[in-house]
This record gives C-alpha cells, structure tokens and sequence, in this order.
C-alpha cells in the first residue's frame, strides 16, 4: 500500500540545521562535503562497544548535564540553526510573522530513548553517570520532539515517527501532509542520530559494518570491493512552511517540496526483494504525484549505504524509474562521509541535496575509485560536479521494509535563496 500526499496547497523549506561529524552547522557541513573530507575515525576502547569501532562521531558538543545523550544538544542547535535562517528563531519575529505558538509544530524521529536505566535496574551502577543524572528526562523515544518544544515555545501538532533509516525523511513527508491539510503554517521536521552499543553490536553481528585500516576509507557506496557503512551521529532539521505564509512574510526559499510517498518491501526485515519492485514503484509514484518527468531529474540523493545488496537494488531501482534518464542525473551518496545516521539520514540527505540545488554542485561518493559494474549510472566519484540542478529526488531504505521518497524543486525568481561560492577547486563540470 502506498501513502502519499498531494494537495493544491504548496509547501516550501525556509531553513535548514545541520550538525554533522564535518561540521557544526550547516555551511561549515556542506563545505566539507564539498571537499570531499570524512568524519570517519577509529574510537577509542569503550566498555560496550566492539573494539576498534568505526564511526563517524560529533565531537566537542557541550552538554546540559552529565548523561545526557547528544540527541537533545545536537537537535536544539540544528532546530536553532533552521529556525534562526527562516528568520523565525525569536518569538517577537514569530508573531511580526503572523505565525501564533499554536500553529507551528515539530516531527521529529529520534533513534531510542536513554536505555541506561536498564543498567540501573540491574545494579551496574559503575557504569552509569553521576547520581544526579536525570535519565527520566530522555527515557521517552518521544522525548526530543517534547524537549524542542518546550525549547522554543511550539505549542502545535508535535509528533515523533519511527521507520528505522527512513525515519527523519518520513517526518519531512509528513510535515509536508500536515501543512498541506491547514493544520499548521510551519512545521520543524527532522531528526538526529547517536551511536547507541545496542546498535552498534547489533549492526556488528549482522555483518553490515565497514572494515579498513583508514577509517576515511572504509565506506565506499557502489564499489566493486564495499563492505558496510560506518555509523555516523548528528541532526537535521528543516522549517517547512506553508508556501502562501512564507511568501507573504517575505522569507527566502530554497525550495518546495513537490511531493513524496511512503510503501513497505514485505520481503525481509533486513533485506529487499531481488525482483527489486517495490522501490521503483515508489520512485515512479513519487515522481508521478510531485509532476515530474524521468528527464527532470538531475539529482538523485541516494540511500548508498556501501552494503552488497542496498547499492544494486537501489542502482536497479532507478534505472527502472528513470529510464535512459538515469544516465543523466548525478548520483551521490554521502554515507561515504557522513556516516550512516540512520533515524537523522534522510533528513540530513535531503538537507544536503536542497544546499546543492542552490549552489548547482553535486557532492562526492567518496572512495569511489573501483566501481561495481553492476552499479553503473554516474554516482559523482571521488569529487564533487558542478552543473545546473533544478529538481532532486532522495531515496530511504529502511530496516523492516520502510522505502520513503521525496521529490524537490529549486526556488527561482523572487525570494530564491542566492547561490554561494564553491569551497573546493577540485571539481568537474558536467557536459
């Protein structure tokens, strides 16, 4: 079954927050990744993690309290981030804008709650935080969306989604739907990720982790020698407006959220069909009620984990939908950088391809210098490629057979936010 949305009312992005293992906000973000740099590193021996343990880690990131997880820090400054650039981070500019506490929400997918009251329960105090620790306070998987509300005084619509990888860009969907159907006139909407020892050793023993004596190198999405992904932490937040409100406030607008749609491959928790049906469908469906044609694509944000069987499902999946277009669009997985962030990776994805639509430069795939023959359209090796970009699609594939789509168009003319400069010289351009 698929679930989608379209409606006469449009919905357009007027702010983004990032925070990634390459930078703490949003441009530092996206100058690294147009460097081509890695977050990747080796972590230090820990208790509950396997040793040498790739990740893709958030360093440095001031903390409330002792024990609190980074999923609260890392939201507040990305949801911070996203409202300060729609011009909407303070209340007085909230109600200059015509936008009542009530009639802004937040959808937010965060991984767990804090599940160290379990050890707790079972006497291993030693390997907990100070006694003043208030783990009551993060316990909730819902527990982020609330904290960001109380955060920033949002009293409407607040919602926290779980679909394991697609979560965050299930959430953007959804916000989208929630706009569209006049519940609210903006919506915070993303999510964050931090490395949890549950899922590191859960991620472990399924085989799906990348091994290399560099870190930097270990995730490599459609090469003919991948391996896994590494785990990666941040968060991702976008302002989603009602397009009507943003323009009659006067706001800049990356872009509008065309359309988008959610369905499940039933074929295996961990695993997609072979027949690979499912994901084109969704592709095809997506792009059907966003109004866009195959040709139109020149971006597809992929999920590119680095797995065997993700990257030429996914690989297969849109050449089915595109056609003899799929040879056209610039294919780019930052997974390759980033990490997998998992609940925050499409939001973060999604972040990522609005920027290049503004800038016209499509990412790296890093460490793509073999690729699989069986993954064969232009997935932006090694450096990234200037060319002009107008519409992205990104793709989620999620454990437990969650696929989730969204379809993007650049803002142009009045209120389009302005391209910026380029912070690499190493580059090509398209043909």
């Amino acid at each position: 079954m698929i679930l989608s949305f379209q409606t006469d009312q449009r919905v357009v992005v007027t702010g983004i927050g990032l925070v990634t293992s390459v930078g703490a906000d949003r441009e530092t973000s996206w100058a690294a990744l147009q460097r081509g740099e890695s977050g990747a590193r080796r972590l230090p021996p820990h208790p509950d993690l396997p040793a040498g343990t790739l990740a893709a880690t958030v360093e440095n990131l001031p903390l409330d309290f002792p024990g609190q997880t980074k999923h609260l820090p890392m939201l507040r400054s990305a949801a911070r981030e996203a409202l300060s650039d729609a011009g909407l981070e303070e209340p007085l500019q909230r109600r200059e804008a015509g936008l009542e506490p009530h009639r802004i929400g937040c959808l937010i997918s965060t991984h767990m709650g804090d599940l160290r009251h379990t050890a707790l329960r079972l006497g291993l105090s030693d390997r907990l935080p100070a006694p003043e620790w208030p783990w009551w306070t993060q316990w909730s998987p819902n527990s982020a969306a609330t904290y960001l509300t109380h955060e920033f005084e949002i009293h409407g619509i607040c919602q926290t989604l779980a679909a394991a990888c697609a979560s965050s860009l299930l959430a953007i969907n959804q916000a989208a739907r929630e706009l569209r159907e006049g519940r609210c006139d903006a919506i915070l909407a993303g999510g964050s990720e931090a490395v949890e020892p549950l899922m590191a050793a859960g991620f472990t023993r399924m085989g799906v982790l990348a091994t290399a004596d560099t870190p930097a190198q270990a995730c490599r999405p459609f090469h003919r020698d991948r391996n896994g992904f590494v785990m990666g932490e941040g968060a991702a937040i976008l302002m989603l407006e009602r397009m009507d409100h943003a323009v009659r406030r006067g706001a800049d607008i990356y872009a509008e959220i065309l359309g988008g749609a959610a369905m499940t491959d039933t074929h295996h928790i961990t695993s997609l069909t072979t027949e690979g049906s499912a994901l084109p469908h969704l592709l095809r469906h997506t792009l059907r009620k966003s109004g866009l044609a195959p040709s139109d694509v020149q971006l597809v944000s992929a999920h590119g984990t680095g797995t065997q069987q993700n990257d030429v499902l996914e690989t297969l999946a849109l050449r089915k939908a595109l056609g003899a277009d799929a040879d056209k669009a610039s294919v780019t997985a930052t997974k390759s950088a980033l990490g997998h962030l998992v609940n925050a990776a499409g939001g973060a994805e999604l972040a990522i391809a609005l920027l290049a639509l503004r800038d016209g430069f499509a990412p790296p795939t890093l460490n793509l210098d073999n690729p699989d023959p069986q993954c064969d359209l232009d997935c932006t090796p090694q450096i990234g490629c200037q060319r002009p970009l107008e519409h992205a699609l990104k793709t989620s594939i999620a454990f437990g057979g969650h696929l989730v789509a969204t379809a993007v168009r650049r803002w142009s003319g009045r209120h389009a936010r302005a391209a910026q400069p380029l912070q690499t010289s190493f580059y090509r351009r398209a043909a």
